[in-house]
């Protein structure tokens, strides 16, 4: 109920702030093209039913403080990610830690970042390789099963970041460390457990098993570029991956608005 209140006043913030910013409309984000419909979320920055329903550190993540949580991703964990390979512990640890920085000074900002991305960590390993067997393999389409995973997941990710959010609100290294103790540390022990199966040829068993169970549908799950990867599409850094093609469809459209004038 303590994170719950904290967050409460956070809600209220930035959704006065997003309010304010729509009505002298910066928060216009253009027009939907298939519904017609005006957007106003440009300068969105919490979804509170995101955050506490959230089944994964990615969704809690992404729901809260969108946008610095977007101009980290952007310009912190992938840059520190080399091209063409998948973020890991240590692009996590620098952009924690560079929120942490970003917050103050301190202790408690980087008792809860550092953990964080250990939670992070453990939490995209699951979702990797945990999460799929509750998926039908030939569609992507839940299970019946998955539900319990669900609800299992909710039940973990809140009760996680309650206990890594604490030190966020004690701020002193030794109140921190009380109100953990009185938790009795039980997140650490499940992370540090996760974190052994996942370096361990358990690892390579699950990944296995996922391969042989997607193998016996006969067809090919193609992943679609990540958002956690360099080799999307999509401008990272405010450069894009393609300058010739760009350029090539700014020339073709200019030609098209010419000709429409002519």
């Amino acid at each position: 109920m303590v994170g719950l209140t904290a967050r409460l006043k956070y809600y209220g913030v930035w959704t006065l702030t997003e309010g304010a910013c729509i009505l002298t409309g910066l928060g216009y984000n253009g027009v939907d093209p298939s519904t017609g419909r005006v957007s106003w979320d440009r300068l969105s920055n919490i979804d509170p039913w995101g955050v506490e329903l959230a089944q994964n550190a990615r969704g809690y993540l992404a729901s809260w403080n969108i946008n610095t949580s977007n101009w980290l991703r952007n310009y912190v964990y992938l840059r520190v990610t080399p091209r063409g390979k998948k973020p890991g512990f240590r692009a996590s640890l620098i952009t924690f830690g560079t929120s942490a920085l970003w917050h103050g000074f301190h202790p408690g900002y980087y008792m809860s970042f550092v953990f964080a991305s250990f939670v992070q960590t453990v939490a995209k390993n699951y979702r990797r390789y945990l999460r799929p067997f509750f998926l039908n393999p030939a569609t992507g389409l839940p299970t019946q099963s998955k539900r319990f995973y669900d609800i299992l997941s909710l039940f973990v990710t809140q009760l996680t970041f309650s206990f890594a959010t604490a030190p966020f609100l004690v701020l002193s290294f030794s109140g921190s460390l009380q109100v953990w103790s009185r938790m009795y540390f039980y997140p650490f022990f499940g992370i540090a457990i996760s974190m052994v199966i996942f370096n361990s040829p358990v690892k390579g068993l699950l990944k296995q098993a996922l391969d042989q169970r997607q193998a016996k549908t006969g067809v090919k799950m193609v992943r679609s570029a990540s958002q956690d990867s360099l080799a999307s599409r999509d401008p990272i850094l405010g450069l894009s991956s393609d300058p010739q093609r760009d350029f090539s469809e700014i020339m073709s459209e200019m030609k098209t608005e010419m000709s429409k004038k002519a």
